[in-house]
């Protein structure tokens, strides 16, 4: 089995004796390095109108900002929130997207000094207010803006800033966070910072989060109704580790090659190399990839020739490969219709249609939506490619290829289909299929409608893979089928390559059919590290499909004599 790394994290202990009866000592996560975070395991379903936080700056230079205390920024989501540090010191509230931006210039927190933070968004008195330790500082009398209710999961210690973007990480420690949702009193902040052990769904009324904060802990147990617990994350943390142990076969999931393709074809033959490497030990059924095969510069020749060859190599190595079309991989970059000459020109139907594992196309000629069979550890598959937004005509086809491959499991693979807040991408969210000109030359489905036209139909669907928007993560979403099967779908997008130009990634999915489990692994194919500990991770899928392996259970789903 795969080894975690020790984190070797000092926790400071902060003399609370002159705060009345608040807890003689207090443990604070100190997340300077910018390397480790705590993340939410859920959104927030109400507005976040209070937050309050026990923080402990550290020293910083002259300009450095003291960073996120509690957010879900990112540049895709249009309600963010964050409570954070300036660079003068001042605790700052981005509300709602940039709804409201208030700066509370009246008080600076002193470094290397705890102090209990407390701010309110008053939506009776249209006014917001800061408290320091329990007393108030600082009211400002502003438009309060609507609430804030976003898709987004929070993250104490940092945001979501992705990939090329520098994580905005607290410079100094953090010992709690509390939320409410509604406008305390000063008499209610009083009791919090006096009481702050105290605190729960038995004694305060709107709490949405509670929890407190140690590095020698991995998560954080939250004292409100929702249990809404935080898990330890990582930020662009590379580290020596073992891959999980393969047992019975896996899928390779290579991110969007685009980077690649366009900057780093010295990085992109490591991805092949890497994965024939590990083609034995790690058992590897099948290697997919999520589209944007190309960076859609115009060097079409280039880019296409360089990431054909490296599949041909997966080819002659005797592993099976499939990938669907980018945004980036049409002649046009979908500015204005869904030209894919390129595309099959390199990757054409006369070639794929004469592999074993091909099943069929929606055109003869074309090879943007396919699907094929393989069967792996006593399990059948029907993977599917759907194009990016693709139209009615593409999605009828589909629901008629399913209903004959009712033994297999069905798993679609497209280039949009997830956020990176891990919801379906609908009108309006950014980089959506209807966002771009050809939508407005050619009929597309946004991902929320192939769900609801194509994907939730069918009994036998089990996966989704996606890639087009740039994660740090891997996003998993679960949903519940017409049929009450449970479908899995995975954003697995980092463009192929690290911030630093110098890593590019694949994933492996590693399936025990007899446990009904997958391990999960996200790995550089140069140094061959495993990147981000949230990553790496094991997911159960009993349960969620009758379709089971044929060597370890019988048609009636039991499990054979040999293995009870």
């Amino acid at each position: 089995m795969k080894k975690i790394p020790i984190l070797l994290l000092a926790a400071l202990t902060l003399n609370m004796s002159n705060v009345g009866k608040v807890e003689e000592t207090m443990i604070g996560a100190d997340f300077s390095s910018g390397i480790f975070a705590y993340q939410l395991m859920d959104k927030f379903y109400q507005s976040p109108d209070t937050i309050e936080a026990w923080v402990r700056l550290g020293f910083l230079a002259d300009g450095e900002v003291g960073g996120v205390i509690f957010g879900n920024q990112c540049s895709d989501n249009k309600a963010s929130t964050k409570l954070e540090v300036n660079a003068n010191r001042n605790i700052c509230l981005f509300w709602n997207g940039g709804e409201c931006q208030i700066t509370f210039d009246k008080y600076a927190l002193q470094s290397d000094e705890w102090a209990h933070i407390a701010v309110v968004r008053d939506t009776e008195k249209n006014k917001f207010a800061l408290y320091v330790n329990g007393t108030l500082t600082q009211e400002i009398n502003k438009n309060v803006g609507t609430d804030s209710i976003s898709d987004y999961k929070y993250i104490v210690g940092g945001d979501w800033s992705n990939w090329m973007q520098d994580k905005c990480h607290f410079r100094g420690e953090i010992a709690r966070v509390t939320v409410y949702n509604d406008s305390l009193t000063g008499k209610e902040i009083r009791e919090d910072y006096q009481h702050g052990n105290d605190i729960s769904y038995k004694t305060r009324d709107n709490l949405l989060f509670n929890g407190s904060f140690d590095f020698n802990c991995p998560g954080s147990n939250d004292t409100s109704r929702f249990a809404n617990h935080a898990t330890l994350r990582s930020n662009d943390y590379l580290y020596e580790g073992e891959l999980y142990e393969a047992e019975d076969y896996s899928f390779t999931i290579i991110p969007d090659p685009q980077i690649l393709t366009n900057h780093r074809q010295d990085l992109l033959k490591t991805v092949s190399s890497f994965i024939i490497d590990k083609k034995d030990t790690q058992k590897i059924g099948t290697v997919l990839c999520v589209g944007d095969n190309t960076d859609g510069t115009g060097k079409f020749e280039r880019e296409y020739t360089a990431i054909k060859a490296e599949y041909d190599k997966l080819k002659e190595a005797g592993i099976n490969w499939i990938t669907t079309p980018g945004n980036h991989d049409y002649d046009d970059n979908v500015g204005s219709s869904r030209g894919l000459t390129e595309y099959n020109k390199y990757f054409p139907y006369d070639e794929i249609s004469k592999y074993s594992y091909f099943g069929g196309a929606y055109k003869e000629g074309e090879t943007q939506n396919a699907y094929y069979l393989m069967e792996m550890g006593g399990v059948k598959y029907l993977f599917i490619s759907i194009e990016f937004g693709a139209d009615d005509g593409v999605l009828e086809w589909a629901n008629e290829v399913l209903p004959q491959y009712t033994d297999h499991r069905v798993v679609l693979y497209t280039h949009g289909y997830l956020t990176t807040s891990g919801e379906r991408m609908k009108a309006g969210d950014n980089h959506c299929p209807s966002n771009y000109g050809y939508a407005s030359k050619v009929q597309v489905n946004n991902p929320d409608q192939i769900f609801e036209k194509f994907v939730k139909k069918h009994k036998n669907m089990f996966m989704v893979f996606c890639g087009h928007i740039p994660c740090d993560d891997i996003k998993l979403k679960e949903d519940v089928g017409d049929n009450g099967n449970v479908i899995m779908s995975f954003l697995i997008d980092a463009q192929g390559v690290l911030k630093t130009g110098g890593e590019s990634l694949v994933s492996f999915m590693n399936f025990d059919e007899l446990n009904q489990r997958i391990t999960v692994n996200y790995v550089t194919t140069t140094s061959h590290k495993l990147y981000n500990i949230q990553n790496q991770f094991s997911y159960s899928f009993k349960g969620h499909t009758d379709i089971l392996s044929s060597t370890y259970y019988d048609e009636d789903g039991n499990l054979l004599a040999q293995y009870k």
